[in-house]
């Protein structure tokens, strides 16, 4: 495989360009960690009863469109929305491009669980009185989670492609 297909593997979950390169308890800790990181983030921002919760923040993901929550809030000025240039653009990326962030299967097993029973069983609110700044800090660790997996994919990279280096040096060159 080459080295920007095990890089681009982390996009299926977190770790796995690391497993594919033989660091299995390396790749087995990064995904452990960021899944449950993202999951933590995911449980304190549920989805709500009428819409909302991670998976709605800007009004539609790739399972749901929740436009009739919001269509009411939403400001406008003659039809147009007055939304800015900015975050047009941050919505677009959370939207389309955070699954491949945060890994596939993360981000599918994060709107299961998020819609699960256990969820409720494990908050002390229900979910449509869940504070406002323990949903930002959910969201926090959920956005944090894709970030650090794009690390996780370059630092993979980075080491496939010191192997091949490594590998193509003569042996007396390697140690110095």
């Amino acid at each position: 495989m080459t080295e920007l297909g095990i890089s681009l593997s982390g996009v299926l979950f977190p770790g796995l360009g690391h497993m594919l390169l033989g660091l299995r308890r390396r790749g087995m800790a990064l995904f452990l960690v960021l899944t449950a990181m993202f999951l933590v983030g995911v449980t304190l921002h549920p989805d709500a009863d009428r819409g909302g919760g991670f998976y709605a923040k800007y009004k539609k993901n790739v399972f749901h469109t929740y436009e009739d929550y919001t269509a009411p809030f939403q400001q406008t000025d003659r039809g147009r929305d007055l939304e800015g240039p900015i975050d047009t653009i941050w919505r677009l990326v959370f939207i389309y491009l955070y699954p491949f962030f945060v890994g596939l299967v993360n981000y599918l097993a994060g709107f299961l669980w998020q819609g699960s029973h256990y969820v409720d069983a494990l908050l002390p609110y229900r979910r449509a009185e869940i504070p406002v700044a323990v949903k930002d800090i959910g969201d926090c660790f959920a956005l944090l989670a894709g970030l650090l997996n794009l690390l996780v994919m370059l630092d993979a990279y980075d080491l496939a492609v010191n192997r091949r280096t490594l590998a193509a040096m003569p042996k007396g060159a390697q140690a110095s």
